[in-house]
């Protein structure tokens, strides 16, 4: 970002850099939301927008990553006569699609050989002599590389990492590479990003390979979450409710499939747990290795982040996302509103790795924590699709009337009020009402049953009347009948009194 800074602007001038992650439309529309509410301003991207478009200084909007060609990054420049866009992408193509005149367009070269060179002595840790004695086997390697500097950067974390030498590690590149062309090795795939081909892919598969399973799990699971704003926090919150009741006693069972990835979940997170609960020290360590050879990269006091190529390699080694489920499902359960603002890119990069049909596949649990944080925080169109799903697998596999029907026909009834859709919503929500009645109806009666044969057998003041009569006052209380609901309990309070002060304080307790 200097070099581009530096080609456009004023000598010795300051100016206002945004920010923008073009990686989704999700994480732009973050972005914008974050400019808005910095400068005192509606949380929305259209007053973002709006208010760049009145500012009267020269300002650079920089969008980064912008590598999805079926974004048009034009909806989100601003009109300003003074802004300055600056958009990051491998796909040449789009370049030239957003470049307006000569020399707008700068294409960032590969390093020379000797700035390979030393960044390759610099990364390995290679002594002077080390540089010297294998002066022509790193000229080699670093041409072999295209003296790309993500490629350079990623084989010395390797061989710092796995203490190889360097004639060792050319020995092993060539290796994996070979098995990469006979197609024997199918777990790492290309994509269509320009400028980067199979050799990349060879530096990053042998790095990977060095670390220890506990951080190749971490990186996999990753592998589903977005590239940057990894935390410790959303790994330690998912360990608080992985083994909530939700989880660990479904109304819907799990597949065997959905089984072996939440298990694997599981003890992944419990990995991280010592005698006095989660150690961050533990988490930190996994951290680190990961880090060792430049997989993932430290960002500030808390962040990690991974770069967007080795992002994709990462997505090629681990096809399927279940385990990254329930870990970010996890973590929703255990945080609020604020939090899931900070998950909103986790949640739409995952949504991406499923189809429409893969969606309708994925355990109903996973999708009513999606679906509820992503409405939640507005994207209640994104929350539609998730809690029509829910509703529609539970009235298969639970039937219409269970309470985890009628909690997601409540849920989604909410979501098509929040839409403008107000006659659909009053009519579900109806529904549930309806049907809520009629099960508190008939628990009425079973409770009065039961409190008039325990009264009659048992006498009004012993144990098991009392009991039944605090149960028929907490089934009133929903149904608004407040005040007969008070007198129950008005009823009950003197007759613990009188007889019973010692055994309703037990009462209280169960």
């Amino acid at each position: 970002m200097k070099r581009v800074y530096e080609r456009f602007s004023k000598k010795n001038a300051t100016h206002l850099v945004l920010y923008v992650d073009g990686t989704t439309h999700a994480t732009i529309e973050a972005s914008l939301v974050l400019i808005a509410k910095a400068n005192g301003l509606e949380e929305s991207s259209e007053a973002a927008l709006a208010w760049m478009s009145n500012l009267d200084t020269e300002f650079f909007m920089y969008i980064d990553n912008a590598d999805d060609p079926t974004i048009n990054m034009r909806r989100f420049f601003s009109n300003s006569d003074y802004v300055r866009v600056i958009i990051t992408t491998r796909l040449s193509e789009k370049a030239h699609h957003y470049s307006q005149g000569d020399g707008s367009v700068l294409k960032l070269q590969p390093l020379s050989e000797e700035e390979s060179i030393k960044l390759l002595a610099k990364t390995a840790r290679l002594s002077k002599e080390a540089v010297v004695r294998d002066g022509s086997l790193i000229a080699t390697l670093v041409k072999e590389l295209y003296y790309l500097p993500l490629a350079v950067a990623q084989a010395g974390a390797c061989i710092s990492k796995s203490g190889w030498t360097v004639h060792r590690y050319l020995e092993k590149f060539h290796s994996l590479r070979a098995l990469l062309l006979d197609g024997r090795n199918d777990k790492v795939e290309a994509t269509a990003i320009d400028d980067y081909p199979l050799h990349f892919y060879t530096t990053w598969k042998l790095s990977y390979d060095i670390l220890p399973e506990r951080a190749q799990a971490l990186l996999r699971l990753c592998s589903h979450l977005h590239h940057a704003g990894i935390t410790e926090q959303l790994f330690h919150d998912a360990y608080r409710s992985i083994s909530n009741e939700i989880f660990a006693s479904p109304s819907i069972l799990f597949s065997s499939h959905e089984q072996s990835a939440y298990v694997n979940a599981r003890d992944f997170l419990h990995q991280f747990v010592g005698d006095e609960g989660w150690s961050t020290e533990d988490f930190t360590w996994c951290m680190r290795e990961a880090c060792s050879t430049s997989i993932l990269s430290f960002e500030g006091t808390e962040h990690y982040s991974i770069h967007p190529l080795v992002h994709s390699c990462l997505g090629g080694v681990e096809k399927e996302s279940t385990m990254t489920g329930f870990v970010l499902a996890a973590s929703i359960i255990s945080t609020d509103q604020v939090t899931w603002v900070r998950l909103v890119n986790h949640m739409q990069h995952l949504l991406t790795c499923w189809t429409r049909g893969e969606r309708a596949r994925v355990h109903p649990e996973i999708l009513a924590s999606l679906g509820k944080a992503l409405g939640s925080v507005g994207l209640y169109n994104d929350a539609l699709e998730l809690l029509q799903l829910v509703l529609i697998r539970n009235q298969l596999d639970l039937g219409a009337d269970h309470s985890g029907t009628l909690r997601a026909m409540g849920n989604l009834a909410y979501t098509l009020h929040r839409l403008g859709q107000y006659n659909e919503a009053e009519l579900m929500e109806r529904e549930v009402l309806e049907k809520r009645q009629s099960r508190y109806d008939e628990a009425e009666l079973m409770e009065r049953e039961v409190l008039d044969k325990r009264q009659r057998f048992l006498g009004p003041d012993h144990p098991d009347p009392l009991l039944a009569m605090r149960n028929l006052a907490r089934t009133l209380r929903p149904l608004e009948e407040r005040k007969q609901a008070e007198l129950v309990e008005h009823q009950l309070l003197e007759q613990g009194s009188q007889s019973l002060n010692n055994k309703l304080s037990f009462l209280s307790s169960q």
